[in-house]
């Protein structure tokens, strides 16, 4: 946000939410908006929605999920988050 010159009271305003709901974005982790958030602000950087999701590349913090042994469940639970990614970006 430093790089863009905004704070969150203007990115906030910018994208429709509350300069808390940055905030809590920004500190909290696994606190993240929804899809169609993650996506107006990836368009506001002119970034991917994948490189806000990437600790790697200093994006947002992601909560880690406990573990599962079932295999089958993870890749299920993978495919619908895809799935509902894969509507937004449908979206006009």
């Amino acid at each position: 946000m430093a790089a863009r010159g905004v704070n969150n009271v203007e990115l906030g305003r910018a994208l429709g939410v509350s300069h808390v709901a940055i905030g809590n974005y920004l500190k909290e982790p696994g606190q993240l908006p929804r899809a169609d958030g993650l996506a107006r602000i990836a368009e506001y950087f002119g970034v991917t929605m994948e490189s806000l999701l990437r600790p790697q590349t200093g994006g947002v913090r992601i909560k880690e999920e406990p573990p599962t042994e079932n295999w089958q469940a993870r890749a299920l639970a993978a495919e619908k988050k895809l799935a509902a990614i894969e509507a937004l970006l449908k979206k006009p």
